[in-house]
């Protein structure tokens, strides 16, 4: 299948998905607006409002400790969804580039606006399950960073043509906190000036700066936003590792060290694979 005939797919399906959904959105929509109504009419809190903490190494913790408790209406804890990925199950038609560390494919969240190249929107997904953020990254990870940013030019060149994009316009970057608690590094073209209040953003040049002055720059305490800090508090509470306790990040054992061997037959994979 060639990417016009791929993308295409990959489009109707999120538009399908995004009609399924508009009604659920807007009933939300609508709801929120009655809420920022009412407490604006009270002088009470105001809903779009994010408030910066500390988050520690021992919140950090908690809070994946949380991420691979909790299940949602469908079983699926936090990071299944990206784990289903590796294991061949969902979006194995939009796989991009497939290499021995990582896979990079578009956004189910936004995908390409225009087939016309104005705009270009993936993420990278190292397969190390311990890879859970940013946090995890230590100075050892640097060769990896730059696997990743480097097949991302590669990707770019291959699917956009080298003279129809510049590098400068290309933002590379992890949030944080993220959505899912696995590592997965954003790349857009042209990206529009929209920022998401919930995310802090960290961009990879700066990631690695980081980490070659300090291995465990990310081990200290990092800035987080939180909708309701004491809500957040009785989380790290509940979900707080206690002394002796073993738990295991990340969740089950699985282990996809190898999970680019079910990708080996994939165009994605011979064509940014050499030997």
């Amino acid at each position: 299948m060639d990417w016009e005939k791929k993308y295409i797919k990959y489009k109707l399906k999120y538009l399908n998905l995004k009609k399924l959904n508009e009604k659920f959105i807007l009933d939300k929509q609508d709801n929120l607006n009655k809420q920022t109504n009412l407490d604006k009419q009270l002088g009470g809190f105001n809903n779009k409002k994010w408030y910066n903490v500390y988050e520690t190494w021992d919140d950090y913790q908690a809070t994946l400790k949380k991420m691979d408790t909790v299940v949602n209406d469908k079983g699926k804890k936090n990071s299944d969804y990206i784990y289903d990925i590796f294991r061949g199950i969902k979006e194995k038609d939009f796989i991009m580039c497939v290499t021995k560390e990582f896979i990079i494919l578009p956004s189910a969240a936004k995908p390409f606006d225009d087939l016309d190249k104005n705009h270009f929107n993936l993420l990278v997904y190292p397969f190390d399950k311990k890879l859970r953020s940013i946090r995890d990254l230590t100075a050892k990870h640097i060769p990896l960073l730059k696997r990743m940013i480097e097949k991302v030019y590669e990707v770019l060149d291959y699917y956009l043509g080298k003279d129809n994009y510049e590098k400068k316009n290309i933002t590379m970057e992890f949030h944080y906190s993220p959505s899912s608690y696995h590592l997965h590094l954003h790349n857009q073209l042209n990206k529009e000036s929209k920022p998401n209040k919930r995310h802090l953003y960290h961009n990879v040049y700066d990631v690695i700066k980081n980490l070659k002055s300090d291995s465990d720059y990310y081990k200290k305490p990092i800035k987080i936003r939180v909708k309701n800090i004491k809500e957040w508090k009785e989380m790290i509470k509940k979900y707080s590792i206690k002394k002796g306790e073993k738990f295991e990040s990340a969740s089950g054992v699985e282990d996809f060290s190898e999970a680019y061997k079910k990708f080996m037959d994939l165009d994605a994979y011979k064509l940014f694979n050499k030997n």
